[in-house]
């Protein structure tokens, strides 16, 4: 009995001392919750957490901006093709290319050409150094009267475009250091412009044109017009020509594009390849003021068979009236006096039409 006591006593005393210890690991854990991570700890995780934000950060960005380079140097390229390919459009309907009636590139310079041709320079607006000039002359067409509702309503339609380029320095709004800019009517369809409409000055073609101090490789050095990022070169007496276009954005200079653009013109209606002593010619008008108090206007005969003849009261007068239609070579205006100087413009059934000629009446 006092054995079984004995050991009673023992057991209960080693649970008392388990329970102990348990109570002090538990005491010891409360205390460890209640006090938490130390400052240090704190800082250091904090500092590694930010060198791992900066760095995912910093590669975020920089694929990011490459991203944004590759899809602006794609745009550029698209926007170098695609205003190649309007020139070269234009290069190709048209009836001159860097000539006129008696002047050409390579024995003439380009502002030479360009002022024969009839272009006023001012109408340019600022130009800069001049690339390229063309001629677009329309089919005929069956009534020549601009229409009602067209800004130049009720004068004769204009059957001759002129087209000139220039390369300047970029204007505000523009990405520098340079643009290709436009002289002429808008093209509204198949490079045709239209005949009613009136030609837009500083029409930027596309910017951001780099700075080239050398010229292009050419036969003749008299053949280059242009100069920097937009050259041409022309070829064959205005055959074709090369256009050279070369870009930059921001210093980032893209690989110049160059093609080769071979012209037609019309001769007799027909498209054939171009030649200067093929083209059509205006029609000549001939006016005779030696009898007094009447003009006796004539032309040769083109084989259209019929012929308008319009008139204006004076050079300034845009206003023109329909004083003859037939099929004769000439005629004899008596509704005129002394001292007038009336003006006359002669088109034929193939819409070819002469200069405006103002003659003063004796």
């Amino acid at each position: 009995m006092i054995n079984l006591i004995q050991r009673w006593l023992t057991k209960k005393s080693s649970d008392s001392a388990s329970e102990f210890r348990a109570g002090q690991w538990v005491a010891k854990f409360a205390r460890n919750r209640l006090t938490g991570l130390t400052l240090i700890e704190l800082l250091v995780t904090l500092a590694i957490l930010s060198v791992v934000i900066l760095v995912s950060w910093s590669g975020l960005i920089a694929t990011l901006n490459m991203s944004s380079v590759a899809e602006a140097r794609s745009a550029r390229k698209v926007e170098l093709n695609q205003a190649l390919d309007f020139m070269s459009d234009e290069i190709r309907s048209a009836t001159r290319i860097n000539q006129s009636a008696s002047k050409r590139v390579g024995v003439d310079t380009l502002r030479d050409v360009v002022q024969d041709a009839g272009v006023n320079l001012a109408d340019l607006g600022p130009y800069g150094s001049l690339a390229l000039y063309l001629e677009h002359q329309l089919l005929p067409e069956r009534d020549p009267i601009c229409p009602a509702g067209t800004p130049n309503a009720g004068q004769p339609k204009v059957m001759l475009d002129r087209v000139v380029y220039d390369v300047r320095p970029s204007p505000s709004g523009w990405l520098n250091p340079l643009s290709i800019v436009r002289y002429g009517r808008i093209p509204v369809k198949n490079a045709q412009f239209d005949p009613c409409s009136n030609p837009v000055s500083s029409d930027v073609l596309i910017d951001s044109i780099a700075q080239v101090p050398q010229l292009v490789p050419c036969a003749n050095i008299a053949q280059v017009s242009g100069q920097d990022g937009f050259q041409v070169c022309t070829k064959d007496s205005g055959n074709s020509v090369d256009l050279h276009l070369h870009s930059a954005i921001s210093g980032d200079e893209f690989k110049p594009l160059v093609t080769t653009v071979t012209g037609r013109q019309f001769y007799g209606g027909s498209s054939v390849p171009n030649s200067a002593t093929s083209l059509v010619q205006p029609l000549a008008l001939t006016i005779d003021s030696t009898v007094p108090g009447e003009l006796t206007i004539s032309w040769p005969n083109t084989g259209s068979g019929q012929y308008t003849l319009m008139k204006s009261q004076s050079a300034g007068d845009n206003s023109l009236s329909t004083v003859y239609q037939g099929s004769a070579q000439s005629f004899i205006d008596i509704a005129v006096s002394s001292g007038e100087i009336p003006c006359y413009q002669l088109i034929d059934d193939a819409n070819q039409r002469s200069q405006t000629n103002c003659v003063p009446v004796n």
